[in-house]
């Protein structure tokens, strides 16, 4: 396996890796899954995917520290997976890659990263889970994160976890500790968390917004 690749490279690979993992596969006619795996053969002879080789990917797995790719040996053949994020709707949840949640004890808080432009539609709307599968959420508090928000993000969002399960909201949480959850459907086929399931919301130093 190389242990000497750049920085850029390592992220020219990672984002070539979640565009078809994630989003990608029908227009690269790649196969894919229900729960989301693909062959790494298949990725190696895409054009995205030219001079780079399995130990590349491996690498990329391994090093991630977001742990965003899962990568799997089955009857002599390598399979990879996005953990999350999947904008394609034929992968669905596999109770043996997402852990349904059903008490708040499972996780030690859930909370949702953001920017300060979207806060007015988030305040009105709640967050939508736009084109993806799912609103993604981190655990715990926003200095501890480690997946399931990005570092750059204004604001934090924090959710009422106990009042969303009882009202029958469903949060699954993936291996690699992302909570995800589809939202409540409207009339017009969008999927929302409303802000009714919002305990407060602050900037990154902690200061209350709402």
């Amino acid at each position: 396996m190389s242990t000497t690749m750049n920085n850029s490279r390592v992220i020219q690979i990672s984002k070539a890796m979640s565009y078809i993992l994630r989003h990608g596969c029908a227009k690269e006619r790649i196969e894919i899954s229900a729960d989301g795996y693909v062959k790494v053969n298949d990725l190696l002879k895409n054009k995205n995917f030219k001079n780079i080789t399995f130990q590349d990917i491996q690498h990329v797995v391994d090093t991630n520290d977001k742990k965003r790719f899962e990568l799997k040996q089955q009857d002599n053949e390598y399979y990879i997976r996005a953990s999350q994020g999947h904008t394609i709707k034929t992968v669905t949840e596999n109770d043996s890659l997402f852990t349904k949640i059903t008490d708040i004890n499972q996780v030690p808080g859930v909370i949702h990263g953001t920017y300060r432009k979207h806060l007015v539609s988030i305040k009105e709307k709640g967050l939508n889970k736009m084109d993806r599968n799912h609103i993604h959420f981190a655990t715990g508090d926003h200095g501890d994160v480690v997946s399931g928000m990005r570092g750059n993000c204004e604001i934090v969002i924090y959710i009422d976890l106990e009042k969303a399960l009882n009202d029958g909201i469903e949060f699954l949480l993936s291996k690699n500790g992302v909570v995800l959850c589809a939202g409540i459907q409207t009339e017009h086929g969008n999927h929302y968390l409303p802000p009714k399931y919002f305990t407060h919301i602050t900037d990154r130093a902690g200061n209350i917004i709402r």
